[in-house]
C-alpha cells in the first residue's frame, strides 16, 4: 500500500536528536513520506574556508582532506524541513539539510562551525541565488522608514584558515598568564549548546 504524502511538521520530533529526527522521517514514522527527488541535482565541489585542515581524525575522504567538499542544491524536500516550525526551534533543520545536501564522506556535525556557516550561504546560493534582499526598519521612532536592501552572497568576505593550524590552540591569557587549551567549535558543540 502506498503511503500519501503528508506534511512534516506533523512529526512528533521536538526531543530528538538530529540522527533520531532524521531516522524518524526516513522510517515514515507517524505514516509521514516524504518523497525523494525524482532526479537528485549534481553536487558541486567547493573550497572549504579551513582548507579540511582539522579533519584528518573523523574521514577518510579524499575531496575532504584536499580541503574540498561535494555538495548539491536544495530540493522541495530539503524545502519542506526548512519550513518545519519545530526542526527551526529545535535546530535541526540545518544539521538535516546538511545530511541530505553533503555529499562528501563526512558527519556534517564533525565539520567546523565555521565551515557550516561558510557551507549554509554556499546553500542559499546554489539553490536559490546569490542575491538576497530583505527589509530594514529604521529604529529611530521619529523615522521609522522601511529601507529595501539587496546584497548578493557571493562577494561576501571571507577569513580562511591557514593550513598549518593545530588543535588544541594553545593561548596565553594577557593578565593572568594562565595557560589555556581549546579547540574551534564543530556541529557537535552548536547541538550541545542548544540542548
Amino acid at each position: 500500500m502506498k503511503k500519501e504524502a503528508i506534511d512534516i511538521s506533523n512529526l512528533n520530533i521536538a526531543n530528538k536528536s538530529p540522527d533520531e529526527a532524521i531516522q524518524e522521517i526516513k522510517a515514515g514514522a507517524n505514516d509521514v513520506h516524504i518523497p525523494t527527488p525524482v532526479m537528485e541535482p549534481p553536487a558541486e565541489v567547493v573550497e572549504l574556508p579551513s582548507h579540511g585542515a582539522l579533519y584528518k581524525d573523523v574521514t577518510d575522504d579524499p575531496d575532504i582532506l584536499e580541503g574540498k567538499i561535494r555538495i548539491r542544491p536544495m530540493t522541495l524536500t530539503e524545502e519542506k524541513i526548512l519550513a518545519t516550525t519545530r526542526l527551526i526551534k529545535t535546530g535541526q533543520a540545518l544539521d538535516m539539510v546538511f545530511r541530505n545536501c553533503i555529499k562528501s564522506k563526512i558527519d556534517p556535525l564533525d565539520l567546523l562551525s565555521s565551515d557550516r556557516l561558510y557551507l549554509m550561504f554556499y546553500l542559499r546560493g546554489i539553490s536559490y541565488g546569490n542575491e538576497y534582499t530583505f527589509t530594514l526598519r529604521c529604529p529611530n521612532p521619529n523615522c521609522g522608514r522601511q529601507f529595501r536592501y539587496t546584497v548578493d552572497i557571493s562577494q561576501q568576505p571571507v577569513k580562511e584558515m591557514g593550513e598549518d593550524i593545530e588543535e588544541p590552540i594553545k593561548v596565553e591569557l594577557p593578565k593572568t598568564k594562565a595557560i589555556i587549551y581549546y579547540h574551534l567549535p564543530r556541529g557537535r558543540d552548536e547541538v550541545a549548546l542548544r540542548n
